[in-house]
């Protein structure tokens, strides 16, 4: 009786979830929602072949802030310092729901 092999190849991908890019952050939308095209159509350079805006728009659907320029968060219940956002997060959320991260000891 003849024993067949088996060859088995595990790949495991880590993929980071956030990106490490403030700019990666933010969700853009389309700038038509800020621009009316009739009354900035004078800025498209219609002498070159492709038209190419002379005008760029960024318009982002949410703004990125860094962490370390947050001194004072304002929720419905009044302004707390960041590190007061633990108690008030522990209080009105269930312990399953918290993770907590320790920063390493330096």
């Amino acid at each position: 009786m003849a024993m067949a092999s088996l060859s088995l190849v595990i790949g495991v991908i880590v993929v980071p979830l956030v990106p490490l890019k403030s700019r990666g952050l933010n969700e853009l939308k389309s700038p038509s929602d800020l621009l009316d095209f009739g009354e900035f159509s004078d800025c498209i350079d219609f002498g070159s072949g492709a038209g190419s805006p002379l005008l760029h728009v960024f318009n982002p659907a949410f703004d990125y802030v860094p962490p370390k320029l947050v001194n004072l968060f304002i929720p419905d219940r009044g302004g707390h310092n960041p590190s007061y956002m633990y108690r008030l997060i522990a209080v009105y959320d269930s312990a399953d729901d918290l993770v907590l991260q320790r920063k390493p000891a330096s």
